[in-house]
């Protein structure tokens, strides 16, 4: 990593351990910090560039917890997501603690992070045919296996406490729900979406990818 660096140009400098705690603000254990400049944010138009016949994309409108947006982009990305859309009520994906859980995920999606949520969702609906999918706990919809259909899709996440807001609910050509133990009131979220883009993911039949 130090060689491709040097190679680029980038600047190196080794610090006392001390410094570099106090650069972070906590025990930064691994040793290694690094200075970058903040992307610009994505217009609409620019985001949706190249978006595939076949591609989901996952929707964050509200989810607070910046750990739980972190650890779905590590999932989303892991796979095989390439977009994310995310609204300003949500934590942002940029911050310290979401890109730690995203172990680098945050860098390699396309993430739109936009005040205009509801707004964009209706525009993907319209003008690129994408059919929107609710993640609720509601034992009335439509189990994990009915979300992996083929065509442009978008899983929507809701907030950790209170879900998805009624307006995005009604928005959403489908809802889709996890069968759990009836003492239990719901999955985290990103161990709900997890299963979710698993099952997602078996639709494809030639078992491209890893498995771990």
């Amino acid at each position: 990593m130090l060689a491709e660096l040097t190679r680029r140009g980038v600047p190196l400098y080794e610090v006392e351990q001390s410094l570099a705690e106090s650069l972070a603000g906590f025990n930064f254990h691994a040793g290694v910090l690094a200075h970058l400049r903040r992307p610009r944010s994505m217009r609409f138009e620019t985001w949706v560039e190249g978006l595939a016949a076949d591609e989901l994309i996952v929707g964050c409108p509200e989810m607070t917890d910046p750990e739980n947006v972190g650890l779905v982009m590590r999932t989303a990305a892991a796979f095989g997501v390439r977009r994310m859309l995310v609204g300003t009520a949500s934590a942002d994906p940029l911050g310290r603690r979401a890109l730690r859980l995203s172990m680098g995920a945050a860098l390699k999606l396309r993430l739109l992070r936009t005040s205009r949520f509801t707004e964009s969702l209706e525009r993907l609906r319209h003008e690129q045919g994408v059919r929107v999918a609710a993640a609720v706990c509601d034992p009335a919809a439509e189990p994990p296996e009915a979300f992996a259909r083929t065509g442009r899709r978008l899983l929507l996440l809701g907030n950790e406490s209170r879900g998805l807001p009624d307006e995005l609910e009604r928005l959403a050509d489908d809802r889709v729900s996890i069968p759990i133990a009836s003492d239990i009131d719901s999955l985290n979220v990103t161990a709900a979406a997890t299963i979710l883009l698993y099952a997602w993911r078996q639709r494809e039949e030639s078992g491209q990818g890893r498995s771990v």
